[in-house]
């Protein structure tokens, strides 16, 4: 099988952004703070380029990862409200079980109610529950769930550097 490059848009230690194609791939390894929150926005611009129907968004919230504090997650629904119109779907991934797992999930929920997104997003416990989704909807060029997977692997140890 072969599979286009992943590109890196931006990331480090606690975060990636990257793009496959018309996928657009977000991983969060700490807490989102207001900086990355800014550099999350200036990466999707970079990968909404090229794309005026809009991309799919995947967002993949690592178990362990902290949720945004006050102002954080204050911009983050402003810029989902902003840029709602440049996604076709939106999948988000929370990583983990029990109780905590659910209350993220929850405040996932409370997010996209404030952000009056009109784009259809899924909430999923797994990669592999979205992979599957995804593969059935929301990108431009087909892509199997095998595809998914290896290209969110890639993604998720970095991707490739542009150019």
């Amino acid at each position: 099988m072969v599979i286009d490059r992943v590109e890196l848009l931006d990331g480090e230690k606690g975060f990636t952004f990257a793009r496959w194609r018309d996928l657009f791939i977000v991983v969060w390894r700490v807490g989102p703070t207001v900086s990355s929150v800014n550099r999350l926005s200036s990466a999707f611009g970079r990968a909404h380029a090229g794309y005026p129907r809009g991309v799919t968004t995947l967002v993949i919230i690592e178990q362990g990862s902290a949720m945004p504090d006050t102002p954080a997650r204050e911009l983050m629904v402003r810029d989902m409200k902003r840029l709602g119109g440049a996604q076709r779907v939106m999948g988000v991934v929370f990583e983990g079980s029990g109780f905590l797992a659910s209350t993220v999930r929850s405040v996932l929920i409370g997010m996209l109610v404030l952000s009056r997104q009109s784009v259809s997003t899924k909430i999923f416990a797994t990669v592999s529950e979205a992979t599957g989704w995804l593969s059935g909807c929301g990108l431009a060029e087909p892509a199997t769930k095998s595809e998914l997977l290896a290209v969110i692997a890639d993604a998720r140890r970095g991707g490739s550097p542009p150019g």
